[in-house]
């Protein structure tokens, strides 16, 4: 029964997961170029090629790392479908990625497991309607329900974030003190070495993505390596 469940997954729902993750997430890129669309043809602001490129060159230097580190480091908690669905409704670093995690966690699947895919193919659509819902409510009311709370309270949402990425580093690295030490001394390393100006000769207003690339890639190929040799 196992071997069946497992071919079903691979053979009929990765297909089935890949084929419309691929037409919608090409869907999303199409209709979000329809505002620059209506603004160029409609309304006749065409920008020339200098401004195009300060564009181009501003918005790679922020998130274009993003475009390579993202999907390998969430890969192994979202799997292939998580991946499509986390990348077409967003929110995916701080709402796919820990709902994934606990999801799978609370039902005591394995991470990268077929059950787990199931378990956050399931996670990743409730969480897409649940942050659609919240997101509804706030832009209707929230603007009026953070002038009721306290000017500290307000102040204080700002750290819910990094608390909430900071909880799944300690959960996925539990019992691997080695992992979780090697990746914050590499992100401490590329942050002081941005801030003494190491990375100045590499163009754009920001380099910040530098310490996010040795980061996340400098802690995979210690990760390989160490499973390496415990293989051996």
């Amino acid at each position: 029964m196992k071997n069946q469940e497992t071919s079903l997954y691979k053979e009929e729902f990765i297909p089935y997961a890949v084929r419309w993750g691929r037409l919608t997430n090409l869907y999303a890129v199409i209709i979000s170029f329809v505002p620059v669309a209506l603004v160029m043809w409609y309304f006749g602001y065409t920008p020339g090629v200098t401004e195009l490129g300060i564009g181009l060159v501003s918005t790679v230097s922020v998130v274009g790392v993003m475009w390579f580190s993202d999907p390998i480091a969430y890969f192994p908690i979202l799997g292939i479908p998580g991946i499509y669905m986390a990348h077409l409704s967003g929110n995916t670093a701080n709402l796919k990625v820990p709902v994934a995690a606990v999801a799978q966690d609370a039902a005591g699947v394995e991470l990268g497991s077929d059950e787990g895919g199931i378990v956050v193919t399931v996670s990743c659509a409730v969480s897409a309607i649940i942050c659609l819902l919240a997101l509804s409510i706030a832009c209707i009311g929230g603007s009026a329900l953070l002038g009721c709370l306290p000017g500290a309270l307000t102040a204080a949402l700002g750290y819910v974030l990094p608390s909430l990425h900071a909880a799944l580093l300690a959960r996925m690295t539990k019992g691997q003190p080695k992992m979780l030490g090697c990746g914050m001394f590499l992100a401490l390393a590329g942050w002081i070495m941005l801030k003494l100006g190491f990375f100045s000769f590499i163009p754009g207003n920001s380099q910040t993505w530098v310490v996010t690339l040795l980061a996340v890639f400098g802690s995979i190929v210690y990760a390989r390596v160490s499973f390496k040799k415990k293989e051996a």
